[in-house]
Order: structure tokens, then C-alpha cells, then sequence
């Protein structure tokens, strides 16, 4: 499951921060977790829950969210940051977490940047399978299949490993 939060405690959880709420393999056990805040893109949301595309209802399941988790929408627009063309910081939650989006994997799957004070850490979800992908190096050919067959393609812009590589430091 790809999720932080700011509670060990189960009904003591404030916060969830999601790279994505997509498909059986991200949103099980959100009901875990009924006081959370769950932190994702409108674009997320209007995949998973308002305006989902026919294969997105494949992905999707609304039973995931019937317990009507406390959805946060963020948009992600602001300064430029790092190669991105947008990346609000997310005060609310706590300074120093950064919201990018990273489209591809779903409509609006985003990666969570965290000031550890002297480096940024990059929780990019499945961002991308393969190491191969942000290096240039090779791909396991099951990976690739997978990571290809389940991508939503945005209509414009670039993909989500471009992007990926692009938050890559260099120095």
C-alpha cells in the first residue's frame, strides 16, 4: 500500500498521503483508517470517482471508497519547481511536503517530495517498474508489458517516466 501517515494508531491517523487511489492494489484498507485525511489530485479523483473512462472503471472499484474516506483534492499548480512545471507545497499538512504530478500510471498519480533537511526524498509510487527506466538502462520485459498495458495516456504532455527522470537529483 503506498501510504504515510502521521498516527501508528488506527483511528488516530490524521493524515494519508496517496500517490495514487487507483485499482484494487492502492485503495484496500483506506476503511482501516476512518479518521484520515486522504491527500490526492483532482485528477485522481476524477478517474477513480466522478468522470472515470471505461478502463478506468476496471481499475476503480467503489466499494474502495463507499465508506466515504475524507477525500483532500489538491491541484497541482504553483511555482515551478525542479524540472516541474508546477509543485505546490503542502503547508496545511506540514511544511516542507511537496505535491508533484506525475500522470501516467493513473490520471492523476502524483509523487510527495519530503525536506529531510539535507536532501529531498522522492515517494513516487509506481511511478515508474523498472530502474531502468530513470537510468536508460534495461527493463525486465514482464515489467515493461505490465507497466505499458495499465498506463493512462494523458492526451498531451509528457509521461510519467520522463517526468520521473526529470526529479531525478543532479547534485
Amino acid at each position: 500500500m503506498t501510504m504515510c501517515r502521521t498516527s501508528s494508531r488506527r483511528n488516530e491517523s490524521r493524515s494519508t498521503w496517496r500517490t495514487a487511489v487507483s485499482a484494487l492494489d492502492h485503495s484496500g484498507g483506506l476503511s482501516d483508517f476512518p479518521q484520515a485525511q486522504v491527500h490526492v489530485t483532482a485528477a485522481e479523483v476524477d478517474g477513480a470517482i466522478r468522470f472515470p473512462s471505461w478502463r478506468e472503471k476496471l481499475r476503480f472499484r467503489p466499494v474502495q471508497w463507499e465508506h466515504q474516506p475524507r477525500i483532500v483534492e489538491h491541484t497541482p499548480v504553483g511555482e515551478a519547481w525542479r524540472g516541474f512545471a508546477a509543485a505546490p507545497e503542502l503547508e496545511d499538512i506540514a511544511p516542507g511536503i511537496v505535491l508533484l504530478a506525475l500522470p501516467g500510471h493513473t490520471r492523476g498519480h502524483a509523487a510527495v517530495a519530503v525536506d529531510a533537511g539535507d536532501r529531498w526524498v522522492l515517494h513516487a509510487g509506481d511511478a515508474f517498474y523498472g530502474r531502468g527506466t530513470l537510468t536508460g538502462g534495461s527493463v525486465p520485459a514482464v515489467l515493461h508489458a505490465m507497466e505499458t498495458a495499465i498506463a493512462f495516456r494523458p492526451q498531451a504532455g509528457p509521461t510519467q517516466p520522463r517526468a520521473a527522470r526529470r526529479a531525478t537529483p543532479t547534485g
